[in-house]
């Protein structure tokens, strides 16, 4: 009986043991959160000046805690431009990735940007999509390139 009453307490006692290695580690190093991970433009006019329309921001946060470092942001093609954040973003801080589309194609775009930083993973990826539509009647700014954007 003392034999079986012993190895129900140590059982126990192991149970409970392995339950504590077990516990969420808190955030190691630095954590960027975004707020979102998609902007979506809906419709741009095509008359739009290239610095009025297709521009967006993706605001982020470093929720670990050592500074957060964005060592690179490179979009997929020349019609998106991003810049971003340059200095080390402290703990509990927020920064942000500004892209900027050329709005002289029209139609469809989807188009993705990559976000390389010092957090875990080390790579991510934003996306801005959108619809870019011409108005009837739209002339062009520049006469000898139909398909640039007209003033406004």
């Amino acid at each position: 009986m003392k034999k079986a009453v012993a190895i129900a307490v140590l059982l126990t006692l192991s149970l409970g043991m392995m339950s504590f290695t077990h516990l969420p580690q808190a955030n190691k190093g630095p954590v960027i959160t975004f707020e979102t991970l998609v902007y979506d433009f809906g419709n741009i006019n095509w008359s739009q000046v290239r610095n009025d329309a297709g521009k967006c921001e993706f605001k982020f946060t470093n929720t670990g805690d050592e500074p957060l470092i964005l060592t690179g942001v490179r979009a997929d093609c020349g019609c998106t431009t991003p810049s971003y954040t340059q200095e080390p973003i402290l703990p509990g801080a927020a920064g942000k990735i500004t892209v900027q589309y050329d709005n002289s194609r029209v139609g469809y775009f989807n188009k993705g940007i990559t976000v390389t930083t010092n957090s875990n993973p080390n790579t991510l990826r934003l996306t801005i999509k959108g619809n870019v539509v011409k108005e009837q009647g739209a002339a062009p700014v520049n006469p000898t390139n139909p398909t640039a954007p007209t003033a406004k």
